[in-house]
C-alpha cells in the first residue's frame, strides 16, 4: 500500500509548480526521498522547507539533485 501511495505522490509531483512543506519535521532522511522525486519533476519553481530540521548535509544533497531544475 505504501508503494502505491508513493507512486501516486510521484505522479502528482511531476506536474506541480509550488510545494510548501514547511514545519513538517522532514529531516535529512525524508529530504532524500523527496529529492529523488524532484529528479523527475521539471515544473517545480518554488520549494519551501523551513522548520524541517534539515542540516547542511541535507541541503547539499538537495542542491545537487536540483541543479538541473527550475526551483528557486
Amino acid at each position: 500500500m505504501k508503494e502505491i501511495l508513493f507512486i501516486r505522490f510521484c505522479l502528482i509531483l511531476t506536474t506541480i509548480t509550488t510545494l510548501c512543506l514547511s514545519w513538517n519535521v522532514i529531516g535529512n532522511e525524508g529530504l532524500q526521498y523527496l529529492a529523488n522525486i524532484f529528479k523527475i519533476n521539471t515544473t517545480l519553481t518554488t520549494l519551501k522547507l523551513q522548520g524541517n530540521h534539515i542540516d547542511a548535509q541535507g541541503a547539499q544533497y538537495l542542491a545537487d539533485i536540483l541543479q538541473n531544475n527550475k526551483v528557486r
